[in-house]
C-alpha cells in the first residue's frame, strides 16, 4: 500500500470515518503501468474466488 492511500485512510479516520484499504497486491507496489495491470488482474481473480467462496459459505 502506498503512502497516498495510507494518508487518505488516516485523514478519514481522523474525521470519524471507518477507513479500510486492503493491500490487494500483497505488499508489492508497481512502478510501471504494465506491472500494475498484471497485479490488478491477479487481484481481480483473487476477489472473484473469494466472493464465490463466501457466497457458498453463507448460503450453506
Amino acid at each position: 500500500m502506498n503512502d497516498t492511500t495510507k494518508s487518505i485512510c488516516k485523514r478519514l479516520a481522523q474525521e470519524g470515518f471507518s477507513a479500510d484499504a486492503p493491500g490487494l497486491y500483497h505488499g508489492r507496489i508497481p512502478q510501471a503501468i504494465e506491472k500494475a495491470a498484471r497485479l490488478s488482474a491477479e487481484a481481480d481473480s483473487e476477489l472473484v474466488k473469494t466472493a464465490v467462496f463466501l457466497k457458498g459459505t453463507l448460503l450453506s
